[in-house]
């Protein structure tokens, strides 16, 4: 994000000699303060969507955990079958769950 910051920053500086030559003219600060603005919110969500996915990461790491540490009981056939299917259950919940919250995130950007 620095590296980004400072390459933005530097592009600003050229700005207002670009947009003194082009017509119609263009009001470069509102033209530098719109783009800021876009970079910024493409970083936050690019930043949220790092965070989403690191900790998806720990929660795959911790699930397989788990998993080894069941099939370590040994459990019968009929167990494996009603742990899947518990495991199964807790999974659409999750993905309901996380549906609703990108319903609800596109709800407010409205």
């Amino acid at each position: 994000m620095n590296r980004t910051n400072h390459e933005l920053q530097q592009q600003l500086i050229y700005l207002p000699e670009w947009t003194e030559n082009v017509q119609p003219s263009i009001d470069s600060k509102f033209l530098s303060t719109a783009v800021e603005a876009m970079v910024k919110h493409g970083q936050y969500r690019l930043n949220m969507e790092f965070t989403h996915k690191r900790a998806m990461l720990k929660l795959n790491a911790v699930d397989h955990r788990f998993i080894s540490a069941v099939y370590a009981l040994k459990p019968t056939e009929e167990q494996i079958v009603l742990i899947k299917m518990y495991w199964q259950a807790i999974t659409n919940e999750q993905k309901a769950l996380e549906e609703v919250e990108i319903l609800r995130k596109r709800v407010s950007l409205r």
